[in-house]
């Protein structure tokens, strides 16, 4: 997708492109080249990586109006530009310290994409999101018996729920069915 928007001006960008995206959906989904925390382990690496899709963020937006010429339409630059603002967090998430660290940048992006399906993609529409309860769920903090779960939220793991509540609260209802062994919670 991100080579068939670009290439509609730049055919050599567009290589580069495909190459980065191509080789960091490889690694997360299986494939030669090496695992995400190989290729990031090195600083230098995943800095590179996160700074080619920051930068194709701010190419698509310098060429909206070529790139609308050339019969990009805006729900493909809206998308393009979110994709390649996506990359760059899933980089940043691979370099990140296991456990809250990159907890807190996964559910942030979440939010940060709900944010975007909202106010970019489809302003003045209501969505229904289904996620896993723990990703959703906005508080209390301490009660599903799990310490890494338990956290509290001045300081650890900040759930898609409590950035999407804080932002939203009178648009956000949240259902959940906790489960554990088989058993309702």
């Amino acid at each position: 997708f991100l080579r068939n928007v670009v290439g509609r001006i730049d055919a050599r960008y567009a290589s580069r492109v495909f190459r980065l995206d191509s080789t960091v959906l490889a690694a997360l989904f299986g494939g030669d080249p090496p695992s995400v925390r190989e290729w990031t382990a090195t600083a230098t690496i995943g800095t590179v990586m996160e700074r080619q899709y920051d930068s194709l963020a701010s190419w698509l937006t310098d060429h909206r109006h070529n790139l609308a010429r050339q019969g990009v339409s805006r729900r493909e630059f809206l998308i393009a530009r979110q994709l390649a603002r996506a990359g760059a967090t899933v980089v940043r998430i691979a370099m990140a310290p296991p456990g809250e660290a990159q907890a807190n940048l996964r559910d942030r992006a979440m939010a940060d994409n709900l944010d975007f399906l909202l106010d970019s993609l489809y302003p003045g529409k209501k969505i229904v999101v289904w996620a896993h309860n723990e990703h959703i769920r906005y508080g209390p903090e301490g009660d599903s018996g799990v310490p890494f779960l338990d956290a509290r939220i001045d300081g650890a793991w900040q759930r898609v729920g409590t950035w999407i509540n804080a932002r939203r609260r009178a648009e956000t209802y949240s259902i959940g069915l906790y489960m554990h062994e088989g058993r309702h919670r």
